[in-house]
């Protein structure tokens, strides 16, 4: 069972996953409900979870785990996987089977008497630092003013997406200096031609993050890209920039990799 959930007026100008949603309802002959969640197009999400089966290499994920054990999630996950090939393995329809996924593991949970953390190896910590998010201002003067409001709420970080971003690189860098304040960037998958910082602007500004900054697929824009790297707190960073060489290396075994995958798939 699925509910689209949508606030009375959609604004699809700006990317807020949080006017919309959908929520998965899978539910036990033991009694045993789990529940999922996608942020996603729900409509599109629940016509994929719910149709019945048009033949038999483009079936329903409904009917694919009708009689199963809900606690062998694992298997579940390929067992879906494999029935999406007629329809396609990406977009929506990982976003639909991830739904589901996590509904089979909250059920595994309950089944058990354990939290989902336990099942997948255990808690790693026993804080995690908050950090604010928000869609980029256009302007450094207000970029300054929210993230001041948010530093007063008491953020040590904020996420700061969209908008703006990725349009003209030294815009960026204004932008993000005008945060004065750890930050975390994300352009999902890089639209609007996201350029990449150099690493020594990346350090002036404290960019802890850059978040989906190459277009999705892309694996020459992947292994291309300025890899960045934090150990310990923030004031003790190690940054570590691929050599170019080094990029290359692990593009072409990235390729390869594609590749090997594809040919595993199509056989």
């Amino acid at each position: 069972m699925t509910w689209i959930l949508r606030q009375p007026a959609v604004d699809d100008g700006i990317a807020d996953g949080s006017q919309d949603d959908l929520v998965i309802k899978i539910s036990t002959d033991e009694g045993i409900v789990g529940i999922g969640e996608v942020d996603s197009a729900p409509e599109a999400v629940a016509a994929l979870v719910e149709r019945p089966s048009s033949h038999a290499i483009a079936g329903s994920l409904r009917d694919l785990l009708l009689g199963e054990d809900p606690r062998d999630v694992e298997r579940l996950w390929w067992k879906m996987y494999r029935g999406l090939i007629y329809i396609g393995r990406r977009g929506i329809a990982l976003h639909a089977l991830s739904g589901i996924d996590i509904a089979l593991w909250d059920i595994k949970g309950k089944a058990e008497g354990k939290p989902v953390h336990d099942l997948l190896g255990g808690a790693k910590h026993d804080r995690v630092r908050a950090y604010a998010s928000m869609l980029m201002p256009d302007t450094t003067e207000e970029t300054a003013e929210r993230v001041s409001a948010l530093r007063d709420e008491g953020f040590t970080a904020v996420k700061l997406g969209w908008g703006p971003l990725g349009e003209d690189a030294k815009h960026d860098v204004r932008l993000a200096a005008a945060a004065s304040i750890v930050m975390i960037g994300d352009r999902h998958g890089g639209q609007a031609n996201a350029r990449r910082l150099p690493h020594q602007e990346v350090d002036l500004v404290h960019v802890e993050w850059l978040d989906d900054v190459v277009v999705r697929a892309r694996l020459d824009g992947v292994h291309r890209g300025a890899h960045v790297r934090h150990r310990g707190h923030q004031d003790h960073r190690d940054r570590v920039v691929e050599s170019e060489e080094a990029r290359e290396h692990r593009g072409a075994a990235l390729a390869g990799q594609a590749r090997r995958a594809l040919s595993l798939e199509t056989r």
